[in-house]
């Protein structure tokens, strides 16, 4: 049986996430666990399945993240600038 490292702890919680961000935030947060846990995970056997759940979180946070650009009528240019204008 493969050995599974401890995942490091975050500081956000999923009901932060959805407070600060809604849906789009949580997927974000869903995408980044799914990598902490895949980046301590030895065993081949569960990489698959944390590797398909990653792969669908990315194309719904991808799927959320077009739609708000078509509600709000942001290109991509636009997000990326505005992106960089914030931080």
């Amino acid at each position: 049986m493969g050995r599974t490292k401890s995942i490091p702890s975050t500081s956000t919680s999923l009901v932060e996430a959805w407070e600060k961000g809604g849906e789009i935030e949580v997927t974000r947060y869903a995408v980044r666990k799914y990598a902490e846990v895949i980046d301590v995970t030895e065993s081949g056997r569960d990489m698959k399945p944390l590797i398909t759940g990653m792969f669908e979180a990315i194309d719904r946070l991808k799927a959320l993240e077009d739609a708000e650009a078509a509600k709000t009528g942001a290109t991509p240019l636009d997000q990326i600038l505005n992106g960089a204008a914030d931080g």
